[in-house]
């Protein structure tokens, strides 16, 4: 893939800590650019799929801030919304990457935001699975103790709103 070749060519070592060519290819005005986002959002889903006790790669991915671009992207990027669910089902499935999106990114209130929209009967199964990970694999005595429960109320939002939509159609 010329891209990735030009990119490591250009440097005398690969920085580990770091998300390569995440803004390159997410905001690419090249004509590939479909190609180059669908390629990074499974990029970075992969990486974190490998990750399920957190470290370098939460690391890397908070540093970057990577949830909060995917998630402010959300809004126009149709094409993309499975890559993007599919990155969110990786970082909830890290202890440490879902519970620092609930505190800090505000996770919760932003899955119910995005399902008052109901979502396509294809993409149901991602949000389910990211909700699911939220109930499992996340640090809930840390949460309860930061949000003093009020994150199981929106996590029952989410369930209802995800539940709600697939009542409806």
């Amino acid at each position: 893939y010329p891209l990735i070749a030009r990119f490591l060519l250009q440097r005398p070592a690969l920085d580990t800590r770091d998300v390569p060519l995440l803004f390159g290819m997410l905001f690419s005005a090249d004509e590939t650019w479909r190609r180059e986002r669908a390629w990074v959002l499974r990029f970075v889903a992969d990486a974190m799929r490998g990750a399920r006790a957190g470290g370098d790669e939460w690391a890397a991915m908070r540093r970057r801030r990577t949830w909060d671009l995917l998630a402010g992207m959300w809004p126009g990027a149709e094409r993309d919304r499975a890559g993007i669910l599919e990155v969110l089902v990786s970082l909830t499935g890290s202890r440490h990457a879902v519970t620092s999106l609930v505190l800090r990114s505000a996770l919760l209130g932003w899955v119910e935001m995005v399902l008052l929209t109901p979502p396509p009967p294809d993409l149901r199964a991602l949000w389910l699975e990211g909700i699911e990970n939220v109930l499992l694999v996340a640090e809930a005595e840390k949460l309860e103790e930061a949000t003093m429960g009020a994150w199981r109320g929106q996590l029952g939002g989410c369930f209802g709103a995800l539940l709600g939509a697939g009542t409806s159609s």
